[in-house]
């Protein structure tokens, strides 16, 4: 046998226990009211008291469900089956003790049958939550995982451009590199060029006899430019 055809049989004997015992109270109220001259009104007395202790234990309920606390509910039910067990075990024969327990007990298992139920309903509604709770925390992770994934393709996507972006800076570089290298090339030639002709022209000025000193005038340099261009020129000065 499952839990839940358990608990459907329990839910079956609660419904019987608690009309059975709402019944039996009943007469026994009704019998009390007859007894004390009600006449024809006498069904009012054990409907307006049995009736309390059902309407005070579903508002009971409902302020549980709501997530309200009313203290004087409770008292009230207890109170209420108080009086009940009392008018019913008074208006029993005094001599009769097995007739006072018989008419005691049907406004007690009515209050036990609906404080059973209280804690039946309570129970299923906070298990109900309780699974409710647990599919929307799956359904959050899920939802988490689904936007982390698309987080993972978008930082893919990104990564796949800053490499595009980066082959592109490396041959940017090289390019520039090569240029800077050529750059660099072409400057030393002039330079070397340029100090080939002054050399050119200081062993010429030299053959024409000039000093080294005239030669730096003339070539707007220094002297001690002037002689290294000599010691470069070694075995083409003229004696």
């Amino acid at each position: 046998m499952t839990a839940n055809r358990i608990e459907r049989w329990v839910g079956k004997m609660l419904v019987f226990l608690a009309v059975s015992s709402f019944i039996l109270s009943f007469a026994g109220m009704y019998a009390v009211a007859v007894d004390s001259g009600y006449g024809w009104l006498a069904w009012l007395w054990p409907l307006v008291t049995e009736s309390a202790v059902v309407i005070f234990s579903l508002v009971l309920l409902a302020a549980k469900l709501e997530g309200y606390k009313n203290l004087a509910l409770q008292p009230m039910i207890v109170t209420c089956t108080a009086l009940s067990v009392g008018f019913n075990v008074l208006h029993a024969p005094e001599d009769k003790w097995l007739a006072r327990a018989v008419v005691a007990f049907p406004p007690i298992f009515l209050y036990a049958a609906f404080k059973t139920w209280i804690w039946k309903v309570e129970q299923d509604t906070r298990r109900a939550g309780l699974a409710k709770t647990i599919a929307d925390l799956t359904s959050e992770i899920d939802n988490v995982n689904d936007e982390l994934q698309n987080r993972v393709q978008e930082l893919d996507k990104l990564n796949g451009q800053i490499e595009q972006q980066q082959d592109k800076l490396n041959a940017i570089n090289q390019d520039k590199s090569r240029t800077d290298r050529g750059n660099v090339q072409e400057l030393n030639d002039a330079r070397q060029t340029k100090i080939d002709e002054r050399r050119a022209d200081v062993l010429s000025l030299l053959r024409d006899g000039h000093s080294e000193s005239d030669i730096a005038t003339k070539l707007d340099v220094s002297v001690r430019t002037v002689r290294r261009d000599i010691k470069a020129l070694n075995g083409q000065v003229p004696k």
